[in-house]
């Protein structure tokens, strides 16, 4: 299904209730009514379109397209036509997106604390605050494709001059980064008895993450969009 919003095709799939389903389950350690755990969980979705939109408006200050937006299994991707004619611009248009789920969750602070609310919805804020800070925390990592690496692509561009060798420097530190979480999830193994299958889901994401940074890297020395500007 295809919605258009505010000038930018939303694709939405079946990843989308597999996304919600996630949100659920994270709703449900806040919440315990069902219909809250509902309402969590498509303002948590308008959330992270939120996030991705703002990547779209920061993109067209500066003459930036974005045909579309895809929802998938794991979250949301804005598919820019560049990522920035320079440093200045990829910087911003990346690290926006952090930001707005930082601001999103000052905003459920402050309704929290300036108005009196129901407690259902009061708990519905309150978890979607976690949710904001997270999102933010996790997508300012410099790992690729997340925000973060390309926020750290970007400042190595602005000292190398070079828009693909400052993408080599940003996926080495991609994945040097993966390789030192990943010791230090295995060190809680072998250190405090850990459950081995508690690295599952971060071995997973960790091997997505890899996968999708490298081929990040065969684009930008290939020269092809978003690289070739």
């Amino acid at each position: 299904m295809v919605v258009r919003v505010f000038g930018t095709d939303v694709h939405i799939g079946l990843g989308a209730i597999f996304l919600l389903m996630i949100f659920a389950l994270f709703g449900s350690s806040f919440l315990s009514d069902p219909f809250s755990i509902a309402v969590f969980s498509l303002l948590a979705l308008l959330c992270l379109f939120a996030h991705e939109f703002a990547h779209v408006l920061a993109g067209r200050i500066f003459g930036i397209s974005c045909p579309r937006i895809s929802v998938w299994l794991f979250g949301m991707g804005a598919h820019l036509d560049s990522m920035g004619k320079n440093p200045k611009e990829m910087f911003v248009v990346s690290a926006v997106g952090p930001l707005t789920s930082f601001s999103l969750a000052l905003f459920f602070v402050l309704a929290l604390g300036s108005v009196p609310i129901p407690l259902m919805l009061a708990q519905i804020f309150a978890a979607l605050v976690f949710l904001n800070v997270i999102l933010g925390i996790f997508n300012i990592l410099p790992l690729f494709p997340l925000d973060g690496g390309r926020v750290a692509h970007s400042i190595f561009w602005f000292f190398t001059k070079s828009k693909i060798k400052s993408a080599v420097y940003a996926v080495r530190l991609s994945k040097t980064l993966i390789v030192l979480l990943l010791a230090y999830l295995a060190s809680g193994v072998i250190i405090a008895g850990v459950s081995p299958f508690s690295l599952l889901w971060p071995g997973f994401l960790a091997w997505l993450l890899w996968n999708m940074a490298s081929a990040e890297l065969q684009i930008a020395r290939s020269g092809k969009p978003p690289y070739d500007s």
